[in-house]
């Protein structure tokens, strides 16, 4: 079909001017006068990029089978009703008691919610093996030896059995790319069987291995060698929940001796249990269950992990990059599922509803476009690509999830007798269709994703490990070569995920090395000098991939490429060689001999499109080191402008007078600190201190979850949002100074960043506070009348942001702050609470006869009393994400500090309660650590600020004068005594001297209840000042006019 490409190359490349010759009506008439297309039906539609108008059309309204093109419909519905952030869930849980011989009275789940990429090999954090891990780490930690049995929860879909569409074939079923699609998904629910064809044409085929073979199948071997070149005509058949799966067709001859096959999964909960079974080590006489309705008890499950998958935009990328059915499934099963919807009506739907295409052009039945019963028009499918890269916020992401085909944006699509194609190119929107035509569609020879593959002439890596990085993190390729890699060869550094072969060079700037991801397999061919070659088993065939470095002045090593002329291979490298027909200005020795080995073997060049010499760039070094030179870099920053910070205090207070030496001073501020952060006395008559050390105790255990991906756009969002101070952190390092460093420089700090993500650790520096202390009480105050200050590493507070960032986004997601909650967070400003707390008053006081009592309470130093058993408490009862919740405990556990007075520097001492204020961390984890508190209260009105609470008492509109404030006296008793359970369940003791109470009334000489906390007597005041604000007994404005 190569008019195909020439019409979507030639015509779609023309601007409209091509229109008004005869260049597309040329192609076009060529096109349908193909033989191929004589009892075809085929439709195109062009729109035009910008307005939208039909650029050309033919069949537009016709509905034909679209193979994958289908995908760019579902994968916009996708975005656009999860949304590009949204994730898949699986949960860890377990029923019942555990007893100290490790026996749980009751069982394992594992909950699914349709997490297509849980078990996948794409990301890092997906892989079988890493959640396999943590889970058995989990279930160690628990001390569970066994269990009644494991239960696989499938009940998200409430009671949907049926794995596959209706549409899809007998022949599809049973291979990978018509792996069924369940609430819990396996390795993309496939498994692969190793081939090896016969000596003689007809022989039967071996089957050498199998890779993950599915629990209780048996694979029946029908299989014959056939001639050579008809690659791959096998066919497994397996029926989903099938146990016998039979194998048929044939395999060329010349497939090689280990050929690999993609196959489906029958059932891929059972293989999920089937192994994690076997990694705790537990007897196969515990049984496996399968639920598909909720259980009436579900909520008395405890929850070990919830494992997150990437977000939406990450999977959508591989859904149309590899062209994974089983995805759109997927996502087709979770949008009816929000929706409340069938399955076979959300695309229709979604086209009509987000773009005006009548349900009657979009007749599917499934979401990936695999059935031949699916019918859509291409004026369908361009009207969504053109509606979505007008309108949608995500389009970015959505465009970079479409392959790149021959340099064009598009989406193909090809089953029995079907080939489409769908996409953008030079300001135009296409869908193009053929369908009964007969040409070479037959199903994809292996999976249909293109290798990813880097070539970097690093020229000595030792200074380029940096680079390295960022290439890695930015592109995530599967392949990264190396050349010119010099002394670093011999200790190449180990990358998570990959792994390396390499050769060692004859010169100083030699050597070649490849990192292939660990997902790939490989054998080694041919090791020599500066030269390497490996096969590299991939389907339908292997091939030969190699990295190779000519010194400049050498000739190629001829002898050693004749050697691989009759076979498919690619050498990658830095051949210094020069060449007209390659865009240099000249041509050199190794460029005439290269270019005359390439004629007569016919092997062809991919050479860049321009130059790549560091000689051609050298007008633009001098003209950057020139400006370099004139003072134009960060060290004209650097000087005498950073001192140590000079204290706001003279001296210290003390019982033996006034201490003026600053190491004095610091050393009794830190006497003074570590009592003050020591680790509170639990009572051991208190259940919540006791169920709080059992969780803490709990979860000391549990290893560290890696956290998201960190990506530059928040790297770079939360640098820019940091204050440009002087003052120096713990590392002697100041804000301003680092703000001084070009933003490109934010790579490789958003690289390192994720090197510690990955790890789920915290920056060690950032755990250590250099502290300063501001006084509030003039020159020589008391030491209880400073204000520690902690300066933190700057790198570490930029991590925190990004940690921060995170969990408002959660907390918003899921409604987590309240309304009687403000402080710290966008739209719940101080503003907001101070107008609500007056306008509840003015409410409640509009009667002369209803007073109301306000008792404005002061926790005493909040921020640095939270004790943080009590907090992770908090946070495990609201469901906090397990890998940032893992990071905070990380982030808390283990600080120091120490005491800066001028040049003084006290002792290291450590903390164990408290955040640091210096954190933006330490106001939102109070909020969180409170979260609870408003709902002691039930009957009464609260309010919060960060640490500042309001409670309102209100007198009945029914009542006397007198009796409301009787009344107000009763309920502000019972209102302490909760304060006081509170205060002391969770260690977070009431400043009573700086605690007020406040009657707001409009009588002259009225009686005041009288309030005690713990039987001490909480003082009445006429006005208050609450977050800045006067507020009287009258609700009067005179004192402001």
């Amino acid at each position: 079909m190569k008019y195909l490409f020439i019409l979507i190359n030639l015509c779609l490349g023309c601007q409209t001017c091509a229109f008004e010759n005869n260049n597309f009506s040329t192609v076009w008439a060529n096109f349908t006068q193909d033989p191929q297309l004589s009892h075809a039906t085929y439709s195109i539609t062009i729109l035009d990029n910008s307005t939208g108008n039909i650029v050309f059309s033919f069949n537009k309204d016709v509905g034909l089978a679209p193979a994958s093109t289908l995908k760019t419909v579902t994968g916009a519905a996708a975005f656009h009703y999860l949304g590009k952030d949204y994730r898949y869930k699986t949960l860890l849980q377990y029923s019942g008691v555990i007893n100290s011989f490790g026996d749980l009275d009751g069982f394992v789940y594992i909950v699914g919610t349709g997490d297509p990429s849980l078990g996948s090999w794409r990301w890092n954090e997906t892989t079988s093996e890493s959640i396999l891990q943590r889970w058995l780490s989990l279930i160690d930690n628990k001390g569970i030896k066994t269990c009644r049995g494991i239960i696989l929860d499938l009940s998200v879909w409430s009671g949907q059995t049926q794995t596959l569409p209706n549409g899809y074939t007998w022949g599809d079923i049973g291979n990978y790319f018509g792996a069924g699609s369940s609430a819990l998904n396996w390795r993309e629910n496939q498994f692969r069987i190793i081939l090896s064809p016969g000596l003689a044409i007809g022989d039967p085929v071996t089957i050498v291995d199998i890779d993950h073979l599915p629990p209780s199948v048996t694979i029946i071997n029908e299989l014959t060698t056939g001639p050579p070149g008809i690659g791959d005509l096998t066919s497994l058949y397996l029926a989903p929940d099938g146990t016998y799966g039979y194998l048929r067709g044939s395999l060329g001859i010349d497939s090689g001796k280990k050929f690999s096959i993609g196959c489906a999964v029958p059932n891929p909960a059972l293989s999920i249990a089937y192994e994690f079974r076997q990694a705790v080590k537990w007897p196969n006489t515990i049984p496996i269950t399968v639920i598909y309705q909720k259980e009436v008890n579900a909520t008395n499950r405890t929850t070990l992990d919830i494992h997150q998958s990437p977000s939406m935009s990450d999977i959508i990328y591989w859904f149309e990059q590899a062209s994974i059915n089983m995805y759109g499934e997927i996502l087709v099963k979770t949008i009816a599922a929000m929706n409340n919807s069938s399955f076979n009506s959300v695309l229709p739907v979604y086209c009509e509803t987000e773009h005006g295409i009548e349900q009657i052009a979009v007749a599917t039945s499934d979401g990936s476009g695999l059935s031949p019963e699916n019918r859509i028009t291409t004026w369908a499918i361009a009207r969504v690509l053109y509606d979505v890269r007008q309108r949608a916020s995500w389009f970015s992401l959505y465009e970079r999830a479409l392959p790149t085909i021959n340099g064009i944006r598009m989406k193909s699509g090809y089953i029995n007798n079907a080939l489409s194609y769908a996409g953008y190119v030079n300001h135009k929107v296409f869908s193009i269709i053929t369908n009964n035509f007969n040409g070479e569609t037959t199903r994809p020879l292996g999976t249909d994703e293109n290798l990813s593959i880097i070539l970097y002439n690093c020229q000595c890596l030792s200074t380029h490990i940096a680079d390295l990085d960022i290439l890695l993190t930015t592109y995530t390729p599967q392949i990264l070569i190396l050349t010119g890699v010099g002394s670093k060869i011999k200790q190449l550094p180990k990358i998570s995920g990959y792994y390396w072969i390499s050769q060692e060079g004859d010169n100083a700037f030699g050597g070649v090395a490849i990192l292939f991801h660990k997902t790939l397999k490989t054998k080694l061919i041919t090791q020599k000098t500066d030269f390497l070659l490996v096969e590299l088993d991939i389907l339908p065939k292997p091939i030969q991939l190699g990295a190779v470095y000519i010194p400049p002045g050498k000739p190629i090593p001829q002898d050693i490429f004749d050697t691989y002329v009759d076979k498919s291979f690619y050498i990658f490298g830095d051949y210094n060689a020069k060449h007209a027909d390659w865009l240099c200005t000249n041509n050199n020795a190794s460029g005439v001999q290269l270019r005359n080995w390439l004629d007569n073997t016919g092997c062809e060049m991919i050479y860049p499109n321009q130059p790549t010499s560091k000689r051609s760039t050298a007008e633009k070094i001098e003209k950057r080191n020139s400006f370099i030179s004139q003072g134009n870099n960060i060290w004209k920053y650097v000087h005498s402008t950073f001192h140590p910070y000079a204290p706001s205090f003279k001296g210290l207070t003390t019982n033996n007078g006034i201490i003026k030496d600053h190491q004095i001073i610091a050393d009794t501020l830190a006497n003074y600190y570590e009592k003050h952060f020591e680790t509170p006395i639990i009572d051991p008559n208190n259940i919540s201190h006791i169920d709080a050390m059992k969780e803490y105790d709990v979860f000391t255990k549990q290893p560290n979850i890696p956290l998201e991906k960190i990506t530059l756009i928040e790297v770079e969002k939360n640098w820019k949002r940091a204050q440009k101070k002087k003052s120096t952190d713990t590392e002697g390092l100041s804000a301003f100074l680092l703000h001084q460093i070009p933003l490109e420089y934010l790579q490789i700090i958003t690289v390192a960043f994720n090197k510690i993500a990955e790890t789920g650790e915290v920056l060690r520096s950032s755990k250590h506070a250099k502290t300063i202390c501001l006084s509030k009480d003039g020159m020589y105050p008391e030491v209880n009348k400073l204000r520690p200050i902690s300066l933190l590493s700057n790198f570490g507070k930029c991590f925190e942001r990004i940690i921060h960032g995170r969990i408002l986004k959660w907390c918003r997601e899921n409604d987590i702050f309240i309304d009687e909650q403000s402080g710290f967070t966008a739209e719940r400003r101080l503003q907001t609470r101070i107008l609500s707390l007056v306008e509840d008053l003015r409410l409640a006081t509009a009667a002369n006869n209803r007073p109301s009592l306000v008792i404005f309470v002061d926790f005493m130093s909040a921020f640095d009393r939270m004790w943080h058993p009590a907090l992770l408490k908090t946070l495990l009862k609201l469901e906090f994400p397990p890998p940032l919740l893992r990071w905070i405990f990380s982030w808390l556990n283990g600080r120091t500090m120490s005491i800066h007075v001028g040049n003084a520097v006290s002792r290291v001492i450590k903390l164990f309660v408290g955040t640091p204020q210096g954190s933006v961390l330490a106001a939102t984890l109070f909020r969180l650590h409170v979260h609870f508190l408003s709902s002691y209260f039930m009957n009464l009105v609260c309010h919060l600020f960060a640490d500042d609470l309001a409670i309102i008492i209100s007198g009945a509109l029914e009542n006397t004068f007198t009796k409301n404030i009787a009344e107000l006296e009763r309920q502000a008793e019972i209102a302490m005594r909760i304060l006081a359970k509170y205060a002391d369940d969770n260690l977070l003791p009431v400043n009573i001297n700086k605690t007020k109470a406040l009657l707001v009334h409009d009588v002259v000489a009225p009686p005041y209840p009288k309030i005690k906390y713990k039987e001490l007597p909480i003082e009445f005041v006429k006005r208050f000042k609450y977050l800045g604000v006067d507020i009287t007994t009258k609700l009067g404005w005179g004192i402001y006019i």
